[in-house]
């Protein structure tokens, strides 16, 4: 990939008309950038969640026979906790919305609104 770009430098340099290539040729790079992003985000939606919300994520119960625990009866849905902050765009850390111990950070896939009146009452 380096070299075909040094023997298209040399190719062009020196030329009038060199910037106007290196332009068009930037031009279009962010074209074809653009269109692939689009493409990717086609069916994304960015996260409702936001600080302070009361929430629940997902819990992958396993079963075991050796304890006696079937996953299919066990819960799937966590305890309300609280969003305290934003790790990343798509990652939050959750507190225990009593004494606001963190208890684990959580990718939004796995998270669900709680309705206030649910959770608390």
């Amino acid at each position: 990939m380096r070299a075909l770009e040094t023997s298209l430098f040399r190719l062009h340099s020196g030329r009038t008309g060199d910037r106007t290539f290196w332009t068009h040729a930037y031009e279009n790079y962010k074209h074809a950038s653009r269109k692939v992003a689009s493409h990717y985000n086609q069916g994304r939606a960015p996260h409702q969640f936001k600080t302070g919300d009361l929430l629940r994520y997902r819990l992958t119960p396993v079963s075991s026979k050796v304890h006696g625990v079937s996953a299919k009866m066990m819960r799937k849905w966590s305890r309300p906790l609280v969003i305290v902050r934003e790790v990343l765009s798509n990652v939050v850390l959750l507190a225990n919305p009593n004494c606001g111990a963190i208890v684990r950070r959580a990718h939004v896939t796995h998270l669900k609104h709680c309705p206030r009146q649910s959770c608390l009452g």
